[in-house]
């Protein structure tokens, strides 16, 4: 009896086995995620597939509204410069349970996943960038972002991880590392950005860009860029840091490894200073005046 059983779990296990697949995007009806007929056989990955964009999906895939769960998710593979490949998500979700999830893989192409509503969820690793020239953008700007582990940059393919502004619902993960080519990017909105929460963060050969041209809320202020105290904390600093002041020249990054923490204290241009003092001097010379009449 126990042999038999043995042999029932055996064959049950080939047969789920047997279901999962490598389905590939060939688009051939329009960029929805969710239509069967762009992808190879028919169907649209679910449970124990893997989900490849890798033709040259130069048109981007989308996904609206639906909730798609499925193994791993590849894009890009072995393209030439030229190639582009594209994955929105605007709603509905996006989740994958293994890993690693290969976003950039040995391409000398352009690699972007767009979070810009919905939510994106990887269980397993992203490695964002591979082992070819080309250039991986992951940005997060509306939505949600909830990844296990993340390594960006660590072959020679460059790979950013852009935080677009504060629209987003949440952006959270467990150990992120960059690489050589790996970047952090915060793009201010008008008022602000999404702090990023990690669980751990090696960064030591990365770089941390920071953009402020097109905010305009409070200055002499400190904002979390990013978070690192629930778990293992910060081992290493971003070795190359990038402020792009705009109006707030003199605003600067601390990256704090005994508080886990990354912010930024954001003070006005001297020119606003100057203005400041202008006007202080100007009303003391009405004062004087007035006291003279």
């Amino acid at each position: 009896m126990k042999k038999i059983i043995a042999g029932l779990i055996s064959i049950g296990a080939m047969a789920g086995n047997s279901f999962a697949a490598s389905i590939s995007w060939d688009g051939s009806s329009n960029g929805n995620f969710n239509e069967a007929t762009n992808w190879s056989g028919g169907s649209v990955p679910g449970a124990g597939d893997t989900a490849f964009i890798r033709n040259e999906a130069n048109n981007p895939v989308f996904q609206n509204a639906q909730d798609r769960t499925f193994d791993r998710l590849s894009m890009g593979l072995n393209g030439s410069a030229a190639s582009l490949w594209r994955l929105d998500i605007n709603g509905g979700s996006i989740n994958t349970t293994t890993g690693p999830n290969n976003i950039g893989q040995h391409t000398a192409g352009t690699v972007v996943l767009n979070v810009q509503g919905g939510a994106f969820t990887a269980q397993g690793e992203i490695v964002a960038g591979g082992g070819g020239t080309g250039d991986t953008f992951i940005n997060l700007s509306s939505g949600s972002l909830s990844v296990a582990s993340a390594n960006f940059g660590s072959n020679t393919g460059n790979a950013a991880l852009n935080i677009i502004g504060d629209a987003a619902l949440s952006a959270t993960g467990g150990g992120f590392t960059f690489g050589s080519n790996g970047t952090l990017s915060f793009e201010f909105n008008a008022t602000g950005v999404k702090t990023l929460s990690l669980g751990s963060l090696t960064a030591a050969s990365g770089t941390l860009a920071v953009d402020l041209t097109g905010y305009t809320g409070t200055h002499n202020t400190t904002i979390t860029l990013a978070d690192v105290t629930g778990g293992a904390g910060i081992s290493s600093a971003f070795g190359t840091v990038n402020v792009t002041e705009g109006a707030y020249a003199g605003s600067f990054v601390t990256q704090d490894l005994g508080n886990d923490v990354i912010t930024l204290t954001i003070i006005p241009e001297s020119g606003c200073y100057a203005l400041i003092g202008g006007l202080l001097a100007l009303g003391s010379v009405m004062l004087r005046r007035r006291r003279a009449l």
